[in-house]
């Protein structure tokens, strides 16, 4: 993904506008030059700037005017304005009303320019990585609570249905006993399906996941993972489309697998009982695209770019049971990516979802 541009010069003169833009990138900064107001409101649409270098008069707008409206389009962008001593007053004022972070008088003194850009630059960086270590301690955080609360829940249960049946075990009957012991078991799978999320997100994030490729077979590897949901939810009918011929893809399949097990899982979570799932795949140019489609409450048009990200979860869903870390679909993503896939969804609310990922074949 191509990075965003460090500065903007915006100067009606060629030779001093390109002067600034071979220094600065000498220097190391991205930096694009406009000759007029609207082809800087346009540079900054397409690609906005940390800083901009605006001379104060322009041939179609006021270098303050044209700021102003760059800072509507780039909120985060400083400026600076070049002026003339008969200008002077103007940027003065515009450095006491705050539209401006400092001016430069011509002719320009380019060390003082660079001093000055360089301050600027270093000082939005840090900014930046304070906003992003915040966020990432608020992560942290938000995580060890929801993790604490999720952890809880199991292990509320593991102890109160063991306690039972150490001290009450004579008293109870063989049908109770049963049913304590499959909570139990219940309680640890979840427990167990929570620790690997974490560890899986992990390995995602520090670069440590590896891949076990091998040439597969992926009509009877989806073929086998059908039949195992099936029989883990048999209140959905998981109906398979399939390609026509057997087609062999170099994956990990064991991480398929569980990429395919939580999308499967997740639709029959979000959709009624006795509706169908519906799992396809096909060839589409040198791609395997794989589908998962439910017709459970689908995801509302302003959701769909979130549910990949990490501890994101829609509220107000309908079904009880659908706890979590929300980690699932964010190692969904992590895994299609490793595959160099993509993965996306379409939902429409009340029909339901599909969602799709792809890997080179």
């Amino acid at each position: 993904m191509e990075r965003n541009l460090d500065l903007l010069v915006v100067d009606d003169d060629v030779d001093l506008a390109s002067n600034l833009r071979d220094i600065l990138e000498i220097e190391g900064y991205s930096t694009a030059v406009a000759h007029d107001g609207q082809t800087a409101l346009a540079l900054c649409h397409r690609k906005p700037a940390s800083l901009a270098l605006v001379d104060i008069m322009l041939p179609d707008i006021s270098g303050v005017e044209l700021i102003e409206r760059l800072t509507e389009l780039a909120p985060g962008m400083e400026s600076i304005i070049i002026t003339g001593h008969a200008s002077l007053e103007t940027a003065i004022e515009a450095v006491k009303q705050k539209l401006i972070v400092a001016y430069e008088v011509k002719p320009l003194d380019m060390d003082n320019i660079l001093a000055l850009t360089t301050q600027i630059i270093e000082r939005k960086k840090m900014e930046k990585k304070l906003i992003e270590y915040e966020e990432l301690n608020k992560l942290k955080s938000d995580l060890l609570a929801k993790v604490s609360h999720e952890l809880r829940t199991p292990l509320a249960t593991i102890k109160g249905y063991s306690t039972m049946l150490l001290n009450y075990e004579p008293r109870l009957w063989r049908k109770e006993r049963h049913e304590y012991l499959k909570s139990i078991d219940s309680a640890t799978d979840r427990l167990t399906t929570l620790v690997s999320h974490l560890l899986d997100m992990s390995r995602l994030e520090t670069g440590l996941l590896k891949l076990d490729k091998a040439p597969t077979n992926i009509s009877k590897l989806l073929e086998a993972i059908v039949a195992e949901a099936q029989l883990r939810t048999p209140g959905h009918n998981i109906v398979r489309h399939t390609l026509k011929r057997p087609l062999k893809v170099n994956i990990d399949s064991s991480r398929i697998r569980q990429i395919m097990d939580n999308l499967i899982d997740n639709a029959c979570k979000y959709s009624q009982e006795g509706t169908e799932v519906v799992v396809s795949d096909q060839r589409s140019d040198h791609k395997l695209m794989i589908s998962v489609t439910d017709q459970g409450v689908g995801i509302p048009a302003d959701k769909l770019e979130r549910v990949f990200e990490r501890m994101y979860r829609i509220e107000q869903v309908p079904s009880p049971g659908t706890g979590g870390l929300g980690l699932g679909l964010a190692i969904c993503k992590g895994l299609v990516e490793a595959h160099s896939g993509r993965i996306w969804v379409e939902s429409k609310v009340d029909e339901g979802s599909t969602f799709y990922f792809s890997i080179p074949l």
